[in-house]
């Protein structure tokens, strides 16, 4: 009983820190932009004050999960390890440069917003690569060895999590995405770069 109580208690006090991390990364993203606009002077429309700062807000989160490897390897683990590794250098890599392109866009770079435009055609076309089901069934299986105290060597006890969690996160790629295209090839919108 009082492991169930710990397990409880440590899954909210998970979701309350992601959820405070998360807060934080927002208000100095927000911040950020706010500064710069005041900096340069320059009117920047709401939709790209909007992407920008969700893009940020995004790679610097997904860069916080990067922080623990061996998390990300357990994940990952069907994977030869050489495999991992390249996948999670790469993986920084385009988070490192959401973050240079979302402020390319907020300056209203030309460039930038081109390159927006292929990170998002990039996602896209590599979602499942960006999104395996066998991770969310990895997720799944150690969160039901928490829940349950015991090894779950055959099928899942709930397999259906693993598909709802694979659909939000593909979802929640493709609405961004498409969103981001849409409105970044819209000819008022191009006026604003330079």
């Amino acid at each position: 009983m009082a492991h169930d109580l710990d397990v409880s208690l440590s899954v909210w006090a998970s979701i309350f820190s992601r959820l405070a991390t998360m807060m934080f990364i927002s208000a100095a993203v927000i911040l950020y932009a706010v500064l710069l606009g005041a900096a340069d002077r320059k009117t920047r429309p709401t939709g790209v004050l909007l992407f920008a700062i969700l893009l940020t807000i995004g790679s610097i989160y997904k860069l916080w999960g990067f922080l623990n490897f061996d998390y990300y390897r357990f994940m990952f683990q069907p994977l030869p390890d050489q495999m991992i590794i390249m996948r999670y250098c790469g993986s920084v890599a385009l988070r490192l440069a959401g973050l240079v392109i979302a402020t390319g866009v907020l300056l209203l770079n030309d460039l930038f917003r081109k390159l927006f435009i292929a990170l998002c055609v990039l996602t896209l076309c590599f979602i499942y690569w960006k999104h395996p089901l066998f991770v969310f069934e990895n997720i799944s299986r150690h969160t039901e060895q928490l829940f349950f105290h015991k090894e779950v060597a055959g099928p899942l006890t709930y397999p259906l999590h693993c598909w709802i969690t694979l659909i939000f996160n593909c979802t929640v790629d493709i609405v961004f995405c498409g969103s981001a295209l849409y409105y970044f090839t819209r000819p008022k919108v191009k006026e604003h770069f330079h």
